[in-house]
């Protein structure tokens, strides 16, 4: 697939507890974003420090481990609260320029196309929200950013990637995403590709809250068998925030390291195997958490004030409880679970409990990765959708597309014509001409004035219908396949089935308003040499009858006939046809004559002849007409800019 800019697309994923980019680029067809990578990993610690000889700002691993430095600040993923915070503004700015300028060292960032940054935001976040996101982040480095749900972010990558073993079915019913971060546990429900968050309900129950729970069992554990330790501990964390912070993570690291093995984890013996020595204070001291199975399980059902004295197992549980509550009889068919805490074994056994009714409940093989892939996804995605707008609105404008109409506007002023034709001569001439042969207009001469008067009576409710039916057969046949030629390469560019412009059912005549304001000038074709000889046709009849040209005795007429008869046939005697035909005009005629001069035979034939003079005259005249024939074009041009932009809409969601 071409495209119209080749750019780098960065997925964003400032989480509480880590942070993580996926790179993909405009370009990229079915092609899984890539982990970037700063000091030889994917995933870093949401931590920033600086480091005192250098004054150099640390991030991720380097400011955790670093031993000598002022300040250690970890967990401070922008929330709705910190927003407006002029420190935690200043925390975020100096985290993400130090992240970009490693990025653009370690040669993982182009620096001459900006690249779109794609970040991460809660579902709850409003417009006002993401608006003071963008000015930060913006403000921190990134020239091309866009701010998206990371619930959003989450379903677009669990659909497209091959890391979740899901039948496509299942994603057009019921999704509940269940997204266990550090600081909160998120829930989207999707239904048919609509996602919806579920919000306002419970605790923030995020892992972070386990990793806390195991510092303080630790310094719990050192009162009951070193005391002293434990006050020593207490002071210099008091004294050096950024001890404590390091502590903290390194309980957070223990954590991980067990789930993703706890049965080797088993008993105290078989414990994980972390500690941290804090050699900056002296005497030197060890912080050492003790994590397995029994100890993991004191923990996890441990009261916790941050969450009403509930254990974290209990917190979650009921979190659970509460989103299958609100989702009432919209219970899910599938369950995902994503973030890097679903990798705690209990948690997908607690959501079969919950959600005991659901077909499947799974968890990718990377569900720390998810949110930054799925940014990267969206960004790309949103990418395609707007290039594909681009470029139907272009096509919409083009001179293609104008000089397809020029080509085929003779055939629909060949097929309007006709209509045309018929309405005069069905709804005017034809029930005229009936009336005077039934006696109910009195001379020939009259046929003019009823004729027009029915005009002005009967056609203002003529040409509409079918008129548009014209139009739209005319589309369908004539502009419609040369169009197609021009949409079908368009949907294999953007990869979606050619259905996606398909615009056969598409009516545009009800909006080309041109149609109501025809070119023709009916009272000059009435006044013209269609009418007049039509009815120099009849008189002519009329005299060929009379002069004995059909047989028809002059005793067969009333005695006011014969006199007729003979006056008409006297002029035809001494002044000609012409002079016979004219007289005959301004004749009342017998009824017995009119019904011979016009039987239904011969009103057939006369109106067929007829037919064949409107026709050519209604289509010079419309041919001619310069303005109208701008109007129709420009009309038919609107309406088709518009069924193509409709259209549009559907095709993206093929993309999306």
């Amino acid at each position: 697939m071409q495209h119209t800019e080749l750019f780098e697309i960065i997925g964003f994923d400032f989480g509480h507890g880590e942070t993580a980019l996926a790179r993909t680029t405009s370009a990229a067809e079915g092609v899984e974003p890539e982990m970037l990578e700063i000091f030889g990993r994917k995933n870093h610690i949401t931590a920033l420090a600086v480091a005192k000889r250098e004054q150099r700002t640390l991030i991720g691993e380097q400011a955790v481990n670093a031993a000598d430095v002022e300040e250690l600040h970890i967990g401070f993923k922008p929330t709705r609260q910190r927003l407006a915070s002029p420190e935690y503004q200043d925390l975020i700015r100096r985290f993400i320029r130090t992240y970009l300028n490693l990025l653009h060292e370690s040669k993982q960032l182009q620096n001459h196309i900006p690249p779109l940054f794609v970040v991460g935001a809660p579902s709850g976040w409003g417009s006002q929200e993401r608006d003071v996101y963008v000015r930060l982040l913006q403000d921190s480095g990134m020239q091309r950013v866009t701010v998206e749900k990371e619930s959003r972010a989450a379903f677009l990558h669990i659909k497209e990637s091959k890391a979740f073993d899901i039948r496509a079915d299942h994603l057009m019913k019921r999704v509940l995403i269940i997204d266990i971060g550090s600081s909160t546990t998120d829930f989207t429900l999707v239904t048919h590709l609509e996602a919806q968050a579920l919000e306002d309900f419970g605790q923030d129950v995020g892992a972070g809250l386990i990793d806390q729970a195991i510092f303080d069992r630790t310094l719990e554990r050192l009162a009951s068998v070193q005391p002293e330790e434990r006050q020593r501990l207490e002071t210099i964390f008091a004294e050096n925030a950024h001890i404590q912070r390091r502590c903290l993570i390194l309980c957070r690291k223990g954590k991980e390291e067990y789930f993703s093995n706890a049965g080797l984890y088993r008993s105290e013996d078989e414990r994980v195997a972390c500690s941290l020595k804090l050699r900056t204070v002296r005497p030197p001291i060890e912080f050492e958490p003790y994590i397995y199975h029994e100890e993991m399980e004191q923990v996890l059902n441990r009261p916790l004030e941050e969450l009403a004295r509930r254990s974290w197992k209990q917190a979650f549980f009921a979190a659970l409880q509460e989103a299958k509550h609100k989702m009432g009889t919209r219970q899910p068919d599938l369950v995902i679970l994503t973030g890097g805490a679903s990798r705690m074994g209990f948690v997908h056994t607690l959501c079969q409990e919950v959600f005991c009714d659901a077909e499947e409940i799974v968890r990718g093989t990377e569900p720390e990765f998810t949110i930054a892939k799925g940014l990267a996804r969206i960004g790309r995605i949103d990418f395609l959708a707007n290039e594909l707008k681009t470029t139907i609105h272009a096509l919409g404008n083009s001179d293609e597309l104008r000089h397809l109409l020029d080509k085929e506007i003779p055939a629909l002023i060949e097929g309007l014509a006709e209509p045309f034709a018929d309405e005069l001569l069905t709804f005017a001439i034809r029930p005229t001409l009936l009336a005077w042969r039934e006696g109910e207009i009195n001379t020939l001469n009259d046929l003019l004035p009823e004729i027009e008067q029915r005009k002005h009576t009967h056609l203002s409710q003529i040409r509409s219908e079918s008129a548009q039916q014209t139009l739209d057969e005319w589309f369908k046949h004539h502009v419609l396949p040369e169009l197609t030629d021009i949409t079908d390469p368009i949907c294999r560019r953007f990869d979606i089935p050619r259905s996606a412009l398909d615009l056969r059912n598409k009516e545009i005549a009800h909006g080309v308003s041109s149609l109501d304001h025809t070119a023709i000038d009916l009272n000059r074709i009435l006044r013209g040499t269609e009418i007049t000889g039509l009815i120099s046709v009849i008189a002519g009849i009329v005299v060929g009858l009379l002069s004995g040209g059909a047989g028809i005795a002059l005793l067969e007429l009333p005695l006011v006939g014969q006199i007729v008869a003979g006056v008409i046939g006297a002029i035809l005697a001494a002044g000609g046809a012409s002079a016979a035909k004219e007289e005959a005009k301004k004749r009342e005629l017998p009824i017995l004559l009119r019904k011979r001069v016009l039987s239904d035979a011969k009103l057939q034939k006369i109106l067929a002849q007829e037919k064949i003079s409107l026709l050519q005259t209604i289509k010079d005249q419309m041919a001619h007409n310069s303005a109208w024939t701008g109007n129709l074009k420009k009309d038919i041009l609107q309406e088709l800019q518009r069924v193509l932009n409709e259209q549009v809409e559907k095709a993206v969601m093929w993309i999306k």
